[in-house]
């Protein structure tokens, strides 16, 4: 069976696939969090933007909004009007600094080791301003035991997808999600997104080493506190040095 990178083969389908989730309300909390710190004039980078859905919200609140992603494929089917640039969040390569910097989706989980997580948010860091914003989300592993031998197959699934099934490894802490494609030879072939499921501590000892402080941890979606036993988690830093 054919095996295909993250994000080539699901790019086409991805919008589809996520047809359920409200970007205009996901936006709305994003961007109210960040008004807390920052202007509608500020420049706004969004780290792993997919196929830019979040960005058309956001950018209506924040004309200097940049997006960048590490998928090719997912990227070029953005709105060609938003300022985007194909690129791994390990190698951030700008040059002029941003007052904040965003990444949802639970992109930062498809870092894979504590070593990728230094690596990303020195980069981060490398890229703000002084006293710059960073906002993300991270699963955590409840929300991989709510998915454990998760499937979905063809009756809500696009036409193109076959099935799409998950596992959780507990003692790697792995999330795995498969999604299963018929090529156009009527051939089987597939796509393997591996995440990487932290301890929540860990987070706070990457923030220390890295040059953040924590100005706000959520339960995703939510004002409440967020715990170690909450499914998600928004984190709200500030670059500290």
């Amino acid at each position: 069976m054919k095996k295909h990178k993250p994000y080539t083969e699901l790019a086409p389908h991805y919008d589809r696939l996520m047809s359920h989730i409200n970007y205009e309300g996901w936006a709305a909390y994003i961007a109210d969090n960040l008004l807390e710190y920052i202007t509608p004039q500020s420049r706004v980078l969004e780290i792993a933007a997919g196929t830019g859905k979040l960005s058309d919200f956001l950018r209506r609140i924040f004309p200097k909004w940049y997006v960048s992603e590490y998928s090719l494929e997912m990227i070029k089917r953005a709105d060609k009007k938003i300022t985007r640039i194909a690129c791994d969040m390990q190698y951030l390569p700008f040059v002029n600094r941003f007052d904040a910097a965003c990444c949802t989706f639970d992109s930062i989980n498809y870092l894979t080791s504590v070593q990728k997580l230094l690596k990303t948010f020195r980069e981060v860091n490398s890229v703000l301003k002084t006293d710059g914003i960073f906002c993300f989300d991270v699963s955590l592993e409840k929300n991989s035991h709510r998915y454990v031998k998760y499937v979905r197959n063809e009756i809500d699934l696009p036409q193109e997808i076959l099935s799409q099934h998950s596992w959780y490894n507990p003692e790697s802490r792995f999330h795995y999600n498969y999604f299963y494609f018929r090529d156009s030879e009527g051939k089987l072939t597939r796509e393997v997104h591996k995440q990487k499921i932290f301890h929540f501590d860990t987070y706070y000892d990457v923030f220390r080493k890295t040059g953040f402080e924590v100005l706000k941890v959520y339960k995703s979606f939510t004002y409440n506190k967020g715990k170690k036993s909450d499914d998600r988690i928004f984190f709200i830093l500030r670059k500290s040095k």
